[in-house]
């Protein structure tokens, strides 16, 4: 049967990497981009403002739900009774066919293209980015829990001490040193690998193969999850919780007498475990504080990236949690599908892209809303295009995650990330013509054609935002921090930087702390800009901006307003928290009827005076 695979601690950059024993070096798998399973679109009925809502839909499971894995925010897959498995690419939950009736109890995925299913009956199921299919696991026990270190090194744990290992090749059975049901495995690499299950089990894997480790339990462990392999978390019955330090797994305290059946988290941040009831419980990096999503038992949790976490259970229950839900909303969605759109920017009405998170990219051509693969998983916040063969969208990774930028192109043909320097996460993007363009994150960014560069014209405050007219009249926005003679007391302080064809300048300056951020920039013309922010009162404020002279704009609204866009100068659309939709028609601001929708609106673009699209949690809307 052979003895354990134990190598040196090697992490390979990527998913799309696996550890070559040979060389002792990481190694690209073949690439693969799978297909993206096509999505029904929903529209909503008009508003008596002629605005309508656009939302994806998908079949609600009714199996029981037991396991959840993914190999980014963009990536997963749901696992549970009667063979069901559900695929997440971005916009929905949707069922596949698994071939199988198994229940199945365990998945785990390297990526986009590499996945395996587990369940009873020695059921095994791989993914190969078109379909899944039956393989041959070697043993009828029924099989629990799966966890890797890359695609070529993955480990499989079940009933009666069943502990298997797939080599990139074939699986094989390894002895566990136990007889005992284990139920989960995991590993902070391929030489610390830890599995845990019945009566307080613990196995670890070492030099000498797999060994017994004292849990100070004797209740049956169901998952364990940790940054490091000094920092690892074991959820079990009764609301059991151990923590391991290295050497010695010690008893915490859960708040809970529930059974906790999955604990995940993310490298750095928080942490949650799911159990019996809907109850949950969250790290704050301290201590645990417990709460309860729903009312059916959730058996498996597991997110990415800062936005994209999900619980799953009994009867169907997909939950998805929000990470900073809106005042008076609840902190999880029970919806199965669901659009996170940050941006929306058009060339005409038949030509418009939608960003957002994770990775997201939609195209609308007048009639059909498209899903394109953007060739990242970060969050994308801004998206800007000039013609149908050249587009444009930036975001990336802010704490808790860890901070990353991303751009990426449309040639016509297909998205796909451009190389960038380092930094990030990158917040706003607009340009005059296909070779010029600017892009903001700590720095203002310009595109030749070629290459993106940091223009070194400019040393200010960090610039959250660009807008521009054409080549002589661009304007960047944004806030810096500033503390009045010592750490304890910080402000924001907001500016607009202006640029005329040869020079940066800055135009305003919020030297008397009015206001603590801004938000959102629009021209109809050199002489007539629209600022966003909000004051260090908290009030939400619309100027009009010429020189460093401002005006304020008499608002019906008291949110925080978060986008602005128009297509002339007297027809300009303002959208923000709760779903406020204002828009402007000359004279003043009206507030408009979007049928009840209640939740953040981040960006909006306007074609003409009769067709516009605003964006935000869980939605696009229309207006015609």
């Amino acid at each position: 049967m052979g003895g354990p695979l134990v190598d040196p601690i090697v992490r390979c950059e990527t998913t799309h990497q696996v550890f070559d024993r040979a060389t002792g070096a990481c190694v690209e798998l073949p690439a693969c981009v799978p297909t993206l399973q096509p999505l029904n679109w929903v529209k909503g009925p008009k508003s008596p403002d002629g605005w309508s809502a656009w939302t994806p839909d998908a079949p609600r499971p009714t199996a029981d739900l037991s396991a959840l894995h993914g190999s980014d925010a963009a990536n997963a897959w749901i696992v549970g009774g009667g063979g069901t498995i559900l695929a997440w690419q971005g916009l929905a939950w949707m069922p596949q066919v698994s071939g199988t009736s198994e229940d199945l109890n365990g998945v785990w995925s390297a990526n986009p293209c590499i996945a395996w299913a587990l369940g009873n009956n020695g059921a095994l199921l791989s993914w190969d980015g078109l379909a899944w299919k039956t393989e041959s696991s070697g043993t009828t026990a029924a099989l629990h829990g799966i966890w890797g270190a890359d695609a070529h090194d993955i480990w499989a744990v079940g009933r009666g001490g069943t502990l298997l290992h797939y080599d990139g090749l074939s699986w094989s059975a390894q002895p566990s040193g136990t007889t005992k049901d284990l139920f989960a495995v995991w590993g902070s690499d391929r030489e610390h690998v830890f599995a845990v299950g019945q009566d307080g089990v613990i196995v670890t894997l070492g030099s000498s193969g797999w060994s017994p480790q004292a849990s100070g339990t004797d209740q049956t462990l169901r998952s364990l999850w940790g940054s490091s392999r000094w920092f690892i978390w074991a959820v079990g019955m009764g609301g059991t919780l151990l923590k391991y330090d290295g050497t010695t797994w010690i008893k915490q305290p859960s708040g809970t007498a529930a059974d906790l059946y999955s604990i995940h988290g993310l490298d750095i941040g928080p942490m949650w475990a799911v159990g019996t009831g809907g109850v949950s419980l969250a790290w704050g990096g301290y201590s645990w504080t417990s709460g309860v999503m729903g009312d059916q038992d959730l058996l498996a949790a597991w997110g990415s990236g800062g936005t994209k976490r999900w619980a799953v259970g009994k009867k169907g229950s997909v939950l998805s949690y929000r990470v900073s839900p809106e005042p008076g909303q609840p902190a999880y969605d029970t919806s199965v599908g669901s659009v996170d759109a940050r941006a929306v920017f058009g060339t005409s009405a038949t030509n418009l892209w939608v960003a957002g998170d994770p990775g997201l990219i939609l195209h609308w051509d007048g009639t059909t809303w498209r899903q394109h693969r953007s060739g990242s998983a970060l969050p994308l916040r801004s998206v800007f295009s000039t013609g149908p063969d050249n587009a444009w969208a930036v975001g990336g990774n802010t704490p808790p995650s860890r901070a990353a930028g991303v751009i990426v192109h449309w040639d016509g043909m297909a998205w796909g990330p451009v190389h960038i320097p380092e930094g990030g996460p990158y917040y706003s993007i607009w340009g005059t013509a296909p070779n010029r363009l600017w892009a903001v994150a700590k720095r203002i960014m310009t595109w030749d054609g070629s290459q993106w560069a940091t223009d070194s014209r400019t040393s200010w405050w960090w610039p959250s935002g660009v807008f521009g007219l054409d080549d002589r009249h661009i304007w960047v926005f944004g806030a810096e921090t500033v503390f009045l003679g010592n750490w304890l007391f910080p402000y924001r302080s907001a500016h607009v930087g202006y640029w005329d064809g040869s020079t940066w300048r800055e135009v305003y300056s919020d030297t008397y702390r009015t206001s603590a951020e801004l938000d959102g920039l629009w021209a109809s013309s050199p002489t007539q800009v629209w600022v966003l922010g909000k004051r260090a009162d908290g009030n939400t404020r619309i100027w009009t901006l010429f020189e460093n002279i401002i005006t304020t704009v008499p608002s019906p609204a008291s949110n925080r307003l978060y986008g602005i866009f128009g297509s002339d100068a007297n027809n300009v659309y303002v959208v923000g928290e709760a779903g406020t939709v204002m828009r402007w028609n000359g004279a003043k601001l009206q507030l408009q009827n979007v049928n009840g929708y209640a939740r953040n609106l981040y960006a909006v673009w306007a074609a003409n005076a009769n067709q516009a699209w605003a964006v935000g949690d869980g939605v696009i809307l229309q207006h015609e």
